[in-house]
């Protein structure tokens, strides 16, 4: 029984894996140029969690005229994802952004923000948030966080290396390279795809 119950554990988790993958994984770029800084991410603590991402904002609060740098962007996606806080992800993404997976075809595009933000709705790592939340074995649980490694920085877009982590050990092959073009006025991302 106990082996039964580890295995519906391990299904799950991998699911949860699967999905959170489709949100984060894009392709980077092979050539860096000069104008592309790197950086390597510091741990920094996101609502509780450890976390390379830095702490939970919804870019809408910005103040007026302050423009996101394409790092600032991406990190503030990742952390309001770790927070399962759905609308601040949202407010990373121009109205008309578009998010494709291409690993998985057509059927993963988001074509505006509020498609993204009804994907979300549906996105395991939220529903199980949701599901979970106030039981009383939930603080048992690992969180499954996306993890920034290093970050490649232009003008207008981002690549960022990453990796799944589960609690406080990173989940066997889940790294992964994220690509984006973001809006130079203000900083807001336009568009990211997935490996193909």
């Amino acid at each position: 029984m106990l082996t039964r119950c580890g295995a519906a554990v391990a299904r799950s988790q991998m699911h949860l894996l699967r999905c959170a993958l489709l949100l984060a994984c894009s392709s980077c770029a092979g050539l860096r140029p000069a104008s592309i800084r790197l950086e390597k991410t510091p741990l920094r603590y996101s609502d509780g969690v450890t976390s390379t991402t830095g702490p939970v904002f919804s870019a809408d609060d910005l103040p007026e005229g302050q423009v996101l740098r394409p790092a600032q962007a991406m990190k503030g996606l990742y952390a309001a994802f770790n927070a399962r806080d759905a609308e601040a992800v949202a407010s990373f993404l121009t109205d008309d952004c578009v998010y494709e997976d291409l690993l998985l075809g057509p059927a993963t595009v988001c074509r505006g923000k509020e498609a993204f933000m009804n994907a979300l709705q549906f996105h395991p790592a939220f529903v199980s948030s949701q599901l979970l939340e106030g039981l009383p074995f939930t603080n048992l649980l690992p969180p499954l966080t996306l993890e920034i490694d290093s970050v490649a920085e232009g003008a207008d877009t981002v690549g960022v290396e990453w990796h799944v982590q589960v609690g406080d050990n990173p989940f066997p092959l889940g790294r992964g390279l994220s690509q984006a073009s973001v809006d130079p006025a203000t900083g807001k991302i336009v568009r990211a795809a997935a490996p193909g």
